[in-house]
């Protein structure tokens, strides 16, 4: 009777060290409006950061994830092609940017995937 209560015991404590550290998480989007970069790198983030690859890896898997959501948000800027381009060029980044912030934060908080 004792060992079961020690297992039960053990099972609890295991149960309770995955729970999400809603001081650190966030609750990502279940869906992503078009043209959202920041819900989309913030939904893959959490989806991707279990990965055993390095953060900066993961984030950079996260801005590709998003990219049709960065193109659709350069084009909907519109301008030159220039000026899309640039315009895109500067979603990437900044996605992969917050990307890895976001990475880190689902590790570190253990949090919810979406």
């Amino acid at each position: 009777m004792r060992s079961i209560a020690l297992v039960a015991l053990a099972l609890a404590g295991c149960q309770q060290a995955q729970k999400a550290d809603d001081r650190i998480c966030l609750t990502a989007p279940a869906e992503i409006a078009p043209g959202d970069m920041k819900a989309c790198v913030h939904k893959w983030a959490y989806r991707l950061a279990q990965s055993s690859d390095p953060a900066e890896t993961v984030a950079k898997a996260v801005a590709t994830a998003c990219n049709d959501v960065a193109n659709y948000a350069a084009k909907k800027q519109g301008g030159t092609d220039q000026e899309i381009f640039e315009n895109y060029a500067s979603a990437r980044h900044i996605a992969e940017t917050d990307a890895l912030f976001r990475v880190v934060q689902a590790r570190a908080g253990r949090c919810n995937v979406p």
